[in-house]
């Protein structure tokens, strides 16, 4: 996205044709997501300002998304995430002014089965490896700043191997683009979110039998050394603010040990580096 496109205005609707409902809704999501008559190529959600707003604790809605868009230019430009996904404000068919998320639709394609199967898993394994280790390090990044950090972006569920419809080029895909879920500076968060890598990470190792090393390095080197440090200097303090850090700084340490400690349990797997290069 341009600066040009971080500065949205209000207006009239964006698009020409009715949106209708997509064939991606399922059961709950029911009607959430939409798509432009025909077309098939954008999955289309909407957010009302207002709750943009309240994530970012702005009383300018507008203001908020541009903050939203910059999350995401941040994700794309210093992380590598591959974010298929624009912005644009107008009303609803209520009137309301709402942000409209546009993302591209990613066809998945089969890692285990078809012609080329054992080279699209290669290149598979290599894009997750990076992906887990940009997430642990933005993590790590945001655990010390507490800057605002983008919270839907743990879960391999949000993720998508494959390409854009109308094209052959694979690729890994950020495709749950709510602009809505963020926050600064909460530890109950940073907390929840680095479960969830854990947890993908261990998931995703299972599923394509091999260890992503890079990632696993940050997490030991980096994450589990900082919360130590912080924890430590913690431990003398009395004050309230210092027993939630200690308290969450616990709980995160806990976590990277956990994850670290099944593994010993579980069967060998090939490891690899963040190029899917198998570690001798």
């Amino acid at each position: 996205m341009t600066n040009k496109e971080a500065q949205p205005t209000k207006g009239s609707s964006p698009f020409k044709d009715e949106l209708i409902p997509s064939d991606v809704n399922r059961g709950g999501l029911a009607a959430r997501f939409k798509e432009v008559g025909s077309r098939k190529d954008k999955i289309i959600r909407q957010v009302p300002l207002e709750i943009v707003g309240q994530v970012f604790k702005s009383q300018d809605s507008l203001a908020a998304v541009a903050q939203a868009k910059q999350l995401f230019d941040e994700l794309r430009g210093d992380y590598a995430l591959n974010i298929p996904a624009d912005i644009v404000i107008g009303p609803n068919p209520s009137g309301e002014e709402v942000a409209y998320i546009l993302t591209d639709r990613v066809e998945g394609v089969d890692l285990f089965r078809g012609e080329g199967a054992d080279e699209r898993r290669e290149r598979a394994i290599s894009e997750w490896g990076h992906l887990y280790e940009s997430l642990a390090r933005y993590f790590y990044d945001k655990l010390q700043s507490r800057e605002y950090l983008t919270l839907d972006i743990f879960k391999n569920e949000q993720y998508r191997y494959g390409h854009k419809l109308n094209t052959t080029e694979d690729g890994l895909y950020l495709i749950d683009t709510d602009i809505h879920y963020a926050s600064q500076n909460s530890l109950l968060d940073m907390a929840q979110s680095l479960h969830h890598l854990l947890r993908s990470i261990d998931y995703k190792e299972q599923d394509l039998g091999v260890r992503f090393m890079s990632a696993r390095r940050w997490l030991q080197d980096k994450i589990y050394i900082y919360l130590k440090a912080e924890l430590e200097k913690d431990i003398v303090a009395v004050d309230q603010d210092s027993e939630i850090r200690r308290h969450f700084y616990g709980r995160m340490i806990k976590a990277i040990e956990n994850f670290f400690a099944e593994d010993q349990a579980k069967s060998s797997f090939i490891n690899l580096d963040n190029s899917g290069s198998e570690i001798k």
